[in-house]
């Protein structure tokens, strides 16, 4: 069973639900369709800390990544909130650095969520 994680834009979440990335993974659909024939749980549903936090000095950031790790999280979905121009694809330097981190600790980072 592969244990999932999804990182969303601490500024996006004060006006979204989370319901189109949650939707995504339960169905297997959009940037989840790679798990079409695997066994997928979703472990985690968390948060960058927002545009002012530097992650890799950021307390409250190193103890998710560590919590993350702990719990055995194979993959993180970056959700698509994280992408600041959808017409280039660029996403937020924040959640880049981030999912750098996260690959640091063994994690696999996958860009999308719905």
């Amino acid at each position: 069973m592969k244990k999932i994680a999804i990182l969303t834009c601490m500024d996006v979440s004060m006006r979204c639900t989370g319901s189109g990335c949650l939707r995504a993974c339960f169905e297997k659909s959009k940037g989840f369709s790679c798990y079409a024939d695997e066994e997928i749980v979703l472990i985690s549903y968390l948060h960058c800390n927002g545009c002012d936090s530097d992650p890799e000095q950021d307390e409250g950031m190193l103890k998710k990544l560590n919590r993350l790790q702990a719990k055995g999280i194979d993959v993180v979905h970056t959700s698509s909130c994280t992408v600041r121009d959808r017409s280039t694809g660029v996403r937020c330097p924040k959640i880049d650095k981030i999912a750098g981190m996260l690959q640091d600790r063994g994690i696999q980072v996958v860009h999308g969520t719905h």
